[in-house]
């Protein structure tokens, strides 16, 4: 859904009457969507009001502005995941996806090794190391 001078529209890329949504989940920037059929879709502001060092929205090169102005970005579908999405859960600067393979990816602002792992920038998800081996219950 978009705001834009108090109207309320729903976006055609999440329109439940063809792509019916099993989970949503919002964060202090960026929301995240999820099918039945396991696609995950996010929206919002790619790096928050404060600027994270990886994008909130799961995909390199977001290109901003395109949902009205303000740096909001439309819903668009992660592909990089691979494997349908089971559930989902966003804080104001981080993302993790539990697949339904049991496998937890995590993305977005790295600051404190908050995403469970060491790296630079997180734009992309990725598998956690900690947890390879181990089947995430959902």
């Amino acid at each position: 859904v978009e705001q834009r001078r108090g109207v309320i529209r729903a976006w055609r890329a999440l329109d439940s009457r063809t792509e019916p949504l099993k989970q949503l989940a919002a964060g202090g920037f960026h929301c995240c969507c999820v099918t039945r059929a396991g696609e995950l879709y996010t929206l919002g502001h790619a790096r928050g009001y404060d600027g994270a060092n990886g994008t909130l929205l799961g995909r390199p090169h977001v290109a901003v502005g395109g949902g009205g102005g303000h740096g909001i970005s439309p819903p668009v579908k992660v592909g990089a995941l691979g494997t349908p999405v089971a559930e989902v859960a966003v804080s104001t600067y981080a993302t993790l996806a539990i697949t339904l393979d049991g496998r937890a990816h995590t993305w977005g602002d790295s600051d404190g090794h908050a995403l469970g792992y060491a790296a630079g920038a997180a734009d992309a998800p990725t598998w956690l190391d900690s947890l390879r081996g181990a089947r995430v219950a959902h």
